[in-house]
């Protein structure tokens, strides 16, 4: 009974990291690059994406007002690194 226990545990550990890892690797039904995909160029992307220039990977374009945005919901801390 316990053995069985055992085995039906790792039965589902296995099915649940399958799933969650599953990715088709089928390209040719892909008509551009999501996040992360491999490029050469900005036309090898999806829409709203562009490729990075260094890693050849599509990436998410982020604008300096969207960081200077993102800053302003920084939680303040008392870290003793106030000078950075």
């Amino acid at each position: 009974p316990k053995m069985s226990k055992v085995i039906i545990f790792m039965f589902f550990g296995l099915l649940a990291a399958t799933i969650i890892s599953a990715r088709s690797t089928d390209n040719t039904k892909s008509t551009c690059g999501r996040h992360g995909d491999n490029c050469v160029s900005v036309s090898s992307c999806c829409s709203g994406l562009v490729c990075h220039r260094f890693a050849n990977r599509c990436s998410v374009v982020i604008t300096p007002e969207e960081l200077i945005e993102a800053k302003k919901n920084l939680k303040k801390t008392d870290s003793k690194f106030k000078d950075w």
